[in-house]
């Protein structure tokens, strides 16, 4: 169970990393005068929120069979 914690715990972990990396890029790209499509960025941001749901599920599951 514990192992199954911690591995949830580093997917969350790993989701805020790409979140970060993420706003870094959009601010990289907007001081380079270099805007992206906002269905791009839309479609990250999307990604990123359907992986945050899909972790808490999870998180959720485990929290009701302990």
């Amino acid at each position: 169970m514990n192992v199954l914690l911690d591995d949830i715990k580093n997917n969350i972990n790993q989701i805020q990393l790409t979140q970060n990396e993420l706003e870094q890029h959009l601010k990289n790209t907007e001081a380079a005068g270099k805007p992206e499509p906002k269905e791009k960025i839309k479609k990250e941001i999307q990604k990123i929120e359907s992986e945050i749901e899909s972790r808490l599920e999870e998180i959720k599951k485990i929290q009701e069979e302990t």
